[in-house]
C-alpha cells in the first residue's frame, strides 16, 4: 500500500546458513540411527514384528544382484548423501514459516528467505540424483520396457548406459566450468589458484550478498555421484543379465 513503511527484519548470518545445512542433517541422522538400533534391540529381545518389516518382506523380489565391494560402497555413499540432502526440506519449511510470520504479522519481510531456499533446494536437487537413481525413482517411459523379462531389461540398460555416460560427463565438465568461473583466483591459496578460471567471486545480487560458489560446487560433485551410481548399476545389470542367462540355459 502507498505510504506504508515496510521494515526489513532479521537477516540470517552466512555462517548460520551454511552451518545449519551441515549440523541439522547430521544430528537428525544420528538420532535416527540410534532409534533404528533401539528398534533392532527390541525385536531381538521380544521378537517383535514391526509393520515396516512386513512391508519390506512383501516387496522383496526373488533374486537381487549381489554387486561387489565397489557397488556396495557407492550405494551406501549415494543413499547417505541423498538422505542428508533430503532433510533440508525441513529447514526450508522453517525459513518460509519465519518469512510469513515476519511479513504478515510484524510487517517485517526478509530479503534472504527466498534466495536461501532456492539455493538450498538447488543443492538438494543435484545431490539427490544419485540416491534417486539407486532406488530407480526417476521418470521412465516404459511402454515396452515394463513388459520385458528381467534379463531383457538388464541388457537394454547396459546398452543405454552409453547414452547415460555421455550426458553425465557433459554435466560433470560443464558443472565444473560453471563452478570455477565463479571463484576469485586472487582470493584462493596459491596451491589452489589453478581451480579458478575467472576472477569473479560470485556473490548474490541481493543485499544478503552470500557466495554462490559453494552451491555451484555441488553441480560437478552431484554429477560425479551419479556417474559412480551409473557404474554401480552397470555392474549389477551385468550380473542380472548373466544370472538369468544361466538360469535359462539350465532349463
Amino acid at each position: 500500500m502507498s505510504g506504508e513503511v515496510v521494515r526489513y527484519g532479521f537477516v540470517l548470518p552466512h555462517w548460520f546458513f551454511w552451518g545449519i545445512m551441515i549440523v541439522f542433517p547430521l544430528v537428525f541422522l544420528l538420532l535416527a540411527q540410534r532409534r533404528a538400533a533401539a528398534d533392532a534391540a527390541l525385536k531381538a529381545k521380544d521378537q517383535v514384528i514391526l509393520t515396516e518389516d512386513i512391508e519390506a518382506e512383501a516387496q522383496k523380489v526373488d533374486w537381487l544382484p549381489p554387486g561387489n565391494r565397489f557397488t556396495r560402497a557407492v550405494d551406501a555413499l549415494c543413499m547417505w548423501v541423498g538422505q542428508f540432502a533430503s532433510l533440508w526440506i525441513i529447514i526450508g519449511i522453517c525459513y518460509y514459516v519465519f518469512e510469513v510470520l515476519g511479513r504478515y504479522f510484524f510487517n517485517s519481510p526478509t530479503n534472504w528467505v527466498h534466495e536461501a531456499s532456492f539455493l538450498m533446494f538447488g543443492v538438494m536437487y543435484t545431490l539427490g540424483g544419485a540416491a534417486l537413481y539407486l532406488i530407480d525413482g526417476h521418470v521412465r517411459v516404459d511402454v515396452f520396457y515394463a513388459k520385458w523379462s528381467r534379463r531383457a531389461r538388464a541388457g537394454a540398460d547396459m546398452v543405454t548406459t552409453n547414452i547415460f555416460f555421455i550426458f553425465i560427463l557433459g554435466m560433470l565438465f560443464s558443472g565444473w566450468t560453471f563452478f570455477s568461473i565463479g571463484l576469485d583466483q586472487n582470493a584462493l591459496p596459491s596451491w589452489l589458484s589453478w581451480i579458478a578460471q575467472g576472477y569473479n567471486m560470485d556473490l548474490s545480487q541481493s543485499e544478503w550478498q552470500i557466495a554462490h560458489w559453494p552451491v555451484k560446487a555441488m553441480i560437478p560433485f552431484g554429477a560425479f555421484l551419479v556417474a559412480l551410481m551409473g557404474i554401480s548399476r552397470f555392474v549389477k545389470d551385468f550380473q542380472t543379465f548373466k544370472h538369468f542367462s544361466e538360469v535359462d540355459n539350465d532349463k
